[in-house]
């Protein structure tokens, strides 16, 4: 039983109802019955909830006495109807003892009973339908007042039934200053209102007052707050047992993660947050019924932090709390199980031979097919040898970026010229490709993690057929006769560029990469990039995100991106994630594509915000998941659509490495075999089994052409990297005649 307001808006009521004393009711009372033509209970149901934020076991009635004296309540009882009209007498709820004037008697279903242990319970198996249902106050056959709401069938009582309510908000009675209306219409007499604390979650605890360089800090809570978040009402918190209130004026901060250092007192008065520091701490967020002073945890369990070492905060991450060693109040939270102390900044790298060669000559739109006749020629600027294997050509158009790798053993002689029509990085080749219209952006540089680095870049535009675009000591010009592999010649063109052709590193500005915020809930959890047959690529590759909140969450305008440099993008379109479910993007109806050599993914909001991102994978085995268990990343032999992700050791057997996502779209059709099963007449006899023919063996002669057809391609193939092992051979054996001529005299 516990007193409840009259004559209050419902924010005031909320934000006051820790100093209500029988002042204000004694003002009430002295407001004549005349005053008002409004009608009003006596005995009446206040408020209804149906359904509760974490079960459907929490459910709660709230009965009021809306007048001035006391009210004997024998004899009176709650009846539940279902939307089409069913009762069950022994469910029925029987009120007793005598109620004091303007206060609440409240009943609660077994989901709430732990958190409010001097609340009525409901009568086991009772439970309130969310769709639609009646409640009736009677006394015998009299009723006294009734609610119902949503879809209710029964023609006795579907005349005006109230709205449904959603999770975090209850069916509230209206009232005046007179007290609770009464009109005999459920939707004009009850609405739907939200409590305190909807839409907010604890993300962070970081209970210490002193850092680890022995720094003042501030004890501070994480809170993260989601678009139905109600920010005008002061939210109860309850720390270690005591209940306290986090001020509206906190919750109303501009960013969706904030910061709480402070909490209020049951007096409003202000207090620094109380949290122990070689204790554990339990912390939940509270909300309150309007009428009855109910408790509604916002999450089923406590929070309970374990004593944290030095440097640590306890931290959310995806399906449980952890303790980590990288505090971050305010952003992202950041795993780290180990603690690392400040250190001195790494020497600097010396330069690597990419810096010893040059950009000379490029042949953008040869005279005939470009396709395969297209080169550029790189210069040595050293007097040794200059290897490739961390250099890389970005060639950079109106509408694509492409990026061309060089192999590990591949180099240019001392101050040598060499040309390139292809590029192979050791697992596949790429033909050059430049662009004959528009202004064009070509730039030599080192591969560092996967990213591109410029060292120098060139700029051309609208390329001349059969000219080649060449460097001399003042600047770059067109050359009507190009000299692959060989000196530029000043055999130039009538109509020379004036404009500046070259730019020292970084090329260009390009646009800023988005801005990493840390607010959204919605994160990447599982990727298949290589299904094992009979799946394929093109139909049951899988990206899947999940979202850990209680509320739905609209995607639309939320964009996937994925592959090394980001080049696969899918921006979806009326797509909603469930509350604390999972949405999965598929290959087969979407864009998606993911690379089985290697790559990531990360996940933009609307506004190009990146929200979440994998970690890099290498070669995708076939059949396997690159998934986020126990918040790590790692390869699971389970892939689990849709569902929590678990762990299996793979089978250890060879990893299929399935071509890369350049080749996918033009792979070659497989032949059909056209073997026909074996007949009677084409058997042989073998140890008493019948076995089939072996086939007549090969002719020596064709064995031998297929040979050296063989012997033929290979040389082609590796004629480059054949010239680099005679060049070294010959430049170890003079070095040896020299060292033998030394040491014989001769």
């Amino acid at each position: 039983m516990a007193l409840v307001f009259w004559g209050c808006t419902m924010t005031t009521k909320m934000k006051y109802s820790r100093l209500f004393t029988g002042v204000v009711m004694a003002m009430l009372l002295l407001v004549p019955a005349s005053a008002s033509a409004v009608a009003v209970c006596s005995l009446c149901i206040v408020e209804v909830q149906s359904q509760g934020i974490n079960s459907a076991a929490e459910d709660y009635i709230v009965v009021a006495n809306n007048t001035s004296v006391p009210y004997d309540t024998t004899g009176v009882a709650l009846k539940y109807y279902t939307a089409a009209g069913n009762n069950t007498t022994s469910r029925n709820i029987a009120l007793s003892g005598s109620l004091p004037a303007r206060s609440s008697m409240v009943f609660v279903s077994a989901g709430l009973a732990t958190a409010n242990p001097t609340a009525r319970q409901f009568p086991s198996g009772l439970a309130l339908y969310d769709a639609g249902g009646s409640l009736e106050l009677v006394t015998g056959s009299t009723i006294m007042d009734r609610v119902s709401w949503g879809v209710v069938t029964d023609p006795l009582r579907s005349a005006t039934p109230g709205p449904v309510h959603s999770k975090g908000a209850s069916l509230t009675r209206k009232h005046s200053a007179l007290g609770f209306l009464d009109s005999d219409n459920s939707s004009a007499d009850f609405e739907a209102v939200w409590h305190a604390c909807s839409g907010l979650s604890i993300n962070e605890i970081q209970p210490f007052a002193v850092g680890l360089e022995g720094e003042d800090i501030l004890p501070g809570l994480e809170l993260v707050k989601y678009s139905n978040a109600v920010l005008d009402i002061d939210c109860p918190i309850l720390i270690n047992g005591v209940k306290y209130f986090v001020a509206a004026g906190d919750l109303q901060a501009t960013p969706s993660i904030i910061i709480i250092n402070n909490v209020l007192d049951n007096l409003g008065d202000v207090l620094d947050l109380s949290l122990l520091v070689d204790a554990p701490n339990t912390v939940q967020l509270i909300s309150g019924s309007f009428y009855g002073d109910l408790a509604l945890p916002i999450t089923s369990t406590l929070t309970l932090q374990p004593v944290l070492s030095d440097g640590q905060t306890y931290a959310f991450f995806v399906s449980s709390w952890k303790p980590t060693y990288s505090p971050t109040l305010g952003s992202s939270n950041k795993l780290s199980t180990v603690l690392v102390l400040p250190t001195d900044p790494p020497p600097t790298v010396p330069p690597d031979a990419c810096t010893d060669v040059k950009l000379n000559e490029m042949l953008p739109n040869p005279t005939g097919d470009d396709t395969g006749n297209e080169w550029i020629e790189l210069i040595g600027l050293t007097d040794k040898p200059s290897f490739l294997g961390d250099c890389g050509v970005q060639v950079i158009t109106p509408t694509t970026t492409t990026t061309y790798a060089f192999g590990p053993d591949q180099f240019i002689d001392a101050n040598g010229l060499d040309s390139f029509t292809e590029f192979s990085d050791g697992v596949s080749m790429r033909t050059l490709t430049l662009r004959n219209s528009d202004t064009n952006t070509i730039s030599f540089g080192r591969i560092e993690n996967d990213q591109f680095v410029p060292i120098q870049t060139v700029q051309y535009k609208d390329a001349p057929e059969g000219q080649s675009w060449a460097r001399f000591s003042d600047g770059w010009k067109w050359v009507a006769n190009p000299t692959k592999n060989l000196s530029n010649t000043t055999q130039t063109t009538e109509d020379e560029d004036p404009s500046p052709t070259e730019f020292p590193a970084p090329p260009p500005p390009v646009s800023p990469p988005p801005t990493v915020l840390p607010a959204s809930p919605i994160s990447i959890v599982e990727l298949l990039p290589n299904p094992a047959s009979p799946q394929t690529d093109e139909a049951d590759e899988y990206l899947e995100l999940f979202n850990p909140t209680n509320v739905a969450v609209d995607l639309t305008g939320y964009k996937v991106q994925t592959g090394y440099t980001y080049s696969y993008s899918v921006t979806l379109q009326n797509q909603t994630i469930p509350a604390n479910g999972y949405l999965v993007i598929k290959s087969g109806n979407t864009s998606l594509s993911l690379a089985n050599a290697g790559g990531q993914a990360h996940l933009l909001d609307p506004a190009g915000n990146i929200i979440s991102t994998t970690d890099v994978y290498t070669d995708a085995p076939e059949g396997q998941a690159w998934a986020l268990v126990d918040d790590v990343w790692k390869w699971t032999g389970s892939p689990t659509v849709g569902a929590t992700n678990i762990y299996s050791d793979p089978v250890l057997t060879a990893v299929t490495t399935k071509a890369s996502k350049a080749t996918k779209a033009t792979k070659a059709v497989k032949a059909v075999s056209t073997k026909k099963p074996a007949t009677a007449g084409n058997v042989s006899e073998q140890n008493g089994r019948e076995l089939p023919n072996e086939p007549a063996p090969l002719h020596f002669g064709v064995l031998a052409g297929v040979g050296a057809l063989a012997v033929g391609y290979a040389v082609y193939e590796y004629r480059k990297d054949l010239a680099n092992r005679i060049y070294q051979f010959r430049r170890y054996r003079k070095a040896r005649r020299a060292t033998r001529s030394q040491s014989t005299g001769r």
